[in-house]
């Protein structure tokens, strides 16, 4: 059968987005004499679904991890009182348990916290059929997706995924696509590096454009994919 086409999401400036619930201030990341990035400033905003692009190498995984306080920025300053979820490139990370199930509730564990319908979130992805299966036995989109699952449930005000769309489908970026346009309806903002630029045109609000770590174009999504300065990748 025929995958579904992926849902074309309405595309909505910035501008009209909520509160600002993070900032970030002439951040610079340096590793072992390396920059990795350089006095990077912007702010986050409630509702936005934020698209971080850019070449290999251009400090996009660097800028996720740094928001998530998983790196610490060798100068300049991040201010936040809003939970954020990382969702590592690697799936298998996440799913350490012998069932997806058993994953995602661990981290619901973690956060002292209980969901009383999992399924909710799961249908939206799509994955509860495979609920009890080895996360060994998944594709690789079923796997990203099951990975998102593992952070998304625990309702982040800012939700942070390195590539999430590797590996998967039409149809399974269409269920990522739905979570993602959910959590920004629901006031909590997005954030993903990606090289699909096609996927970041059809979801993201807003796309960043790193290049050797400096923030070179930033702003509305058609506006910035549309511009001069933005460069295929």
């Amino acid at each position: 059968a025929a995958l579904n086409p992926i849902v074309t999401l309405p595309i909505v400036n910035s501008h009209s987005h909520g509160d600002v619930i993070l900032e970030a201030k002439s951040l610079r990341f340096a590793y072992d004499r390396r920059t990795i990035l350089d006095n990077i400033s912007f702010q986050i905003r409630e509702g936005e679904r934020i698209a971080i692009v850019g070449r290999n190498g251009s400090g996009k995984t660097t800028l996720l991890k740094t928001i998530a306080n998983l790196l610490h920025p060798s100068s300049g300053s991040i201010f936040t009182n809003m939970r954020t979820g990382y969702v590592p490139q690697n799936p298998n990370a996440m799913l350490f348990a012998s069932t997806v199930r058993a994953s995602i509730t661990e981290t619901l564990r973690l956060l002292g916290k209980w969901m009383g319908n999992l399924e909710t979130l799961t249908d939206l992805l799509g994955i509860t059929p495979l609920l009890d299966r080895h996360p060994r036995d998944l594709s690789l989109g079923e796997r990203q997706l099951a990975s998102i699952a593992t952070v998304a449930v625990g309702n982040p005000n800012i939700l942070l995924a390195d590539e999430p769309t590797r590996g998967m489908d039409a149809l399974h970026q269409q269920q990522l696509a739905q979570l993602f346009t959910k959590g920004s309806c629901n006031g909590n903002a997005v954030v993903f590096a990606t090289h699909d630029i096609e996927f970041a045109a059809r979801i993201a609000t807003r796309v960043v454009v790193l290049a050797d770590g400096e923030v070179i174009a930033d702003g509305n999504a058609r506006d910035v994919l549309c511009s001069s300065l933005f460069a295929p990748i």
